[in-house]
């Protein structure tokens, strides 16, 4: 999916592989880990978040990089939104 949003090549997907392996194991460690705080945990997100940013420009053209951080802004919309469904649904049918 994320191939073909952002039109990649055969050489850059094979490039984005071990980095995104890498990434989805680094925050799959962070949600696991039950030591840090809240605060740490975001910053150690935000750490990661920027260190794949990092890598992408070296492997993304400037209009493929422009399509994923769009696509991060999109995402980061719906996951704002989700948790307030739920408080929106229970209030408008309390309010029937």
């Amino acid at each position: 999916m994320l191939a073909k949003q952002l039109d990649l090549t055969e050489a850059q997907k094979e490039k984005l592989k071990p980095i995104l392996k890498d990434q989805a194991e680094q925050l799959k460690a962070l949600r696991a880990d039950t030591n840090m705080s809240r605060d740490d945990k975001m910053a150690k997100l935000k750490e990661i978040r920027e260190s794949l940013n990092a890598q992408l420009k070296t492997i993304l053209t400037p209009e493929q990089m422009e399509k994923w951080q769009k696509l991060r802004e999109n995402m980061a919309k719906r996951r704002a939104k989700t948790p307030e469904a739920p408080a929106d649904t229970s209030s408008s049918t309390n309010k029937n």
